[in-house]
This record gives C-alpha cells, sequence and structure tokens, in this order.
C-alpha cells in the first residue's frame, strides 16, 4: 500500500498520527512550558507569557518528576504527555534549578 503513496503523502503511525491531529486541534492544556532534552534531562525550554504558571519555571529549569513519578529515563514528549490534560487538571512538577553561575569566577 505504501509504494502507491504520491510524492506528497506521508504514512503516520498511529502515536505520530495522534500527536498530529493534536497540535490540528488543540484540545488540551498544558503548564505554560516547552520542554526539551540537555544532557539526559528534560528542561524548560520556553515559557508562554499567556499562562499564569509561567513565571514560576524559567528556562533550565530541569523536570525531576511528574505528579511524584521520576523523569528519568524519559524522553522529552514522555515528560511533555505527562504535563498535559484537560482543563482543569492538576499536575505537581518537582523541579531542579541549577545555582547561577557566577560572573566573577576567578581565573
Amino acid at each position: 500500500m505504501l509504494h502507491v503513496l504520491d510524492p506528497h503523502s506521508s504514512f503516520f503511525d498511529p502515536k505520530q498520527y495522534s500527536l498530529m491531529r493534536e497540535e490540528q486541534h488543540g484540545k488540551y492544556y498544558g503548564v505554560g512550558m516547552t520542554v526539551g532534552p540537555r544532557n539526559n534531562k528534560v528542561i524548560v525550554i520556553a515559557r508562554s507569557s499567556e499562562h499564569p504558571l509561567s513565571g514560576r519555571h524559567p528556562p533550565g529549569d530541569i523536570i525531576i518528576a511528574v505528579d511524584g513519578k521520576s523523569a528519568d529515563n524519559l524522553s522529552t514528549s514522555d515528560v511533555a504527555d505527562m504535563l498535559k490534560g484537560p482543563k482543569g487538571t492538576t499536575v505537581r512538577i518537582t523541579m531542579l534549578r541549577e545555582a547561577p553561575r557566577s560572573r566573577w569566577n576567578s581565573p
């Protein structure tokens, strides 16, 4: 069946298709941050200025756990899925903020 697709068509497995539909319809709510990978951890990449919690977690914060479940060895998309839900859903996020680097380090 895939051999007869025209050059402008794409095949999506069920998970990819579900993610695409979710992005198109936007029928979920999140915590107002974009997450991404860094050093085998999931970190805050950006925050939404429109979300009431956006100021609490600046870029660089590391997500340690979501609702008590460790984020270690989870993919960025797995963690992002745990942060989404119907409007009004409560989610508890355990974060780690690395100490800021001093500008006055000695050589």
